[in-house]
């Protein structure tokens, strides 16, 4: 399983990582970005087949403090248009593990009509790393 982390903050990204792999262990590879940005500076070639795509990416929406501007929705757009794209249909799927994404009205409007369409994209209430474990040993146990 391939697995994206996009996390601004040290402490939730290893939190993220943490849980990770107490739910995968070895089974998961994980690549992780602290930078809000499409693309991420791990990404080495362009995504032009099926394997070069993660299966899960984990998103945070906001950088720092400021919780009103959710720059994150910006990678998943990028990385949904280039799905399309690539291979006509989603493959990956994602967590929203972010400060409320409720707090800002543009970002719940959007979430939650993206939500209604796209049923592999999960949305987290609250940013709990144990609600986060979970929500990967329900998304294992599927694949």
């Amino acid at each position: 399983m391939k697995i994206w982390i996009f996390e601004d903050n040290a402490i939730q990204l290893q939190l993220a990582k943490e849980k990770i792999d107490e739910v995968c262990g070895i089974n998961c590879s994980v690549m992780a970005s602290r930078e809000l940005k499409w693309p991420p500076d791990f990404l080495t070639k362009a995504l032009t087949e099926s394997q070069d795509f993660p299966d899960l990416v984990i998103l945070d929406l906001f950088l720092g403090e400021n919780h009103t501007n959710p720059v994150g929705i910006n990678i998943y757009d990028q990385l949904r248009l280039t799905e399309i794209s690539v291979l006509g249909s989603y493959k990956v799927t994602f967590i929203v593990w972010s400060i409320s994404y409720i707090a800002d009205e543009y970002a719940e409007k959007y979430l939650k009509e993206k939500a209604e369409k796209d049923q592999q994209l999960i949305l987290m209430e609250v940013k709990s790393a144990a609600m986060l474990k979970k929500i990967l040993e329900d998304w294992l146990s599927q694949e």
